[in-house]
């Protein structure tokens, strides 16, 4: 059976350490009160993707390392067909977080292009790292993502990040990097130049998106929980599959924000992820139309 989505970029693991008093500085040991292990990076679009009903499946360097085993395992659990070449090491992630502020650390080796594993998979859509997928008539679907690394190295060269994508979603601090301009609308404006759809997330302020002559806007649920990481990917899952379920710009954006903001009530996508019946009754509840196929 063919895969609806390819979701491709590095397999990382996460460590979250949540409730700090502050940022540790250099020689201070700092306390955490929550801690989490779980999948990161492109497994959690791949995981958000299964979630919402599509067959979903990770294209990146399969590790044979213990961290590689541990994601082996929660992947297979979430549904997620795990594909690609042998790696030497599984990266890791780790997140920093106490009122008000931040922090991350990545380890990982340099990025391989994947687009002969893709290829194979024969997806409805990729999303993730399109670097090297060509774009042709019979071509799926093509979303490219972004993280602060990519965007440090496509600064003034966005044409680099999107590659053959027809959509390009990002966050407005990735934005202002990449073209260097600072309103998030206009980011949007500017980059529907070089794609079919530019989208811009904005956090608890939801997103803008600009394609064809058109900009939408979508407001976020209001709530206290707030993600240290993954909110971005579910973003990304859940617009992907409004975009494949028929939604217009508009109701898929809105979807889109819904689910990300609603995804927060766990610190890890694994855990905070909601399945497509989950969503149907929030959107219902917020009022935010849902694809035709998923009405009864």
């Amino acid at each position: 059976m063919p895969h609806d989505v390819a979701c491709v970029g590095p397999a990382s693991v996460d460590l979250i350490l949540d409730g700090l008093e502050a940022l540790p500085v250099n020689g201070e040991l700092a306390h955490a009160s929550r801690s989490e292990v779980a999948p990161g990076g492109a497994c959690n679009v791949a995981i958000a993707c299964s979630r919402l009903g599509l067959r979903s499946a990770l294209v990146a360097p399969v590790c044979q390392d213990d961290l590689g085993s541990l994601l082996t395992a929660r992947l297979a659990g979430a549904g997620v067909d795990w594909i690609g070449p042998p790696g030497l090491r599984t990266p890791v992630s780790v997140a920093l977080a106490s009122t008000g502020e931040r922090a991350f650390v990545q380890s990982g080796d340099p990025r391989p292009v994947l687009a002969a594993d893709v290829s194979l998979l024969a997806p409805r859509a990729v999303v993730g790292d399109v670097e090297g997928i060509v774009a042709r008539p019979d071509a799926p679907r093509m979303y490219a993502t972004c993280d602060t690394v990519q965007a440090h190295q496509c600064a003034g060269r966005p044409e680099q990040l999107i590659g053959a994508a027809g959509t390009l979603i990002l966050n407005a601090g990735e934005a202002a990097l990449v073209i260097g301009q600072n309103d998030p609308e206009e980011a949007a404006v500017t980059l529907a130049r070089l794609v079919a759809t530019a989208i811009v997330t904005l956090g608890a302020d939801g997103a803008v998106a600009a394609s064809g002559g058109i900009v939408a806007h979508a407001e976020a649920p209001r709530q206290n929980e707030r993600a240290l990481t993954g909110a971005g990917d579910v973003f990304a899952a859940a617009y992907v599959w409004a975009d494949l379920a028929g939604s217009p710009l508009a109701e898929r954006l809105a979807l889109a924000c819904l689910y990300a903001t609603l995804s927060l009530r766990a610190p890890s996508v694994l855990r905070g992820a909601l399945s497509l019946r989950e969503l149907v009754r929030a959107a219902e509840s917020h009022g935010v139309p849902m694809p035709p196929s998923t009405q009864s």
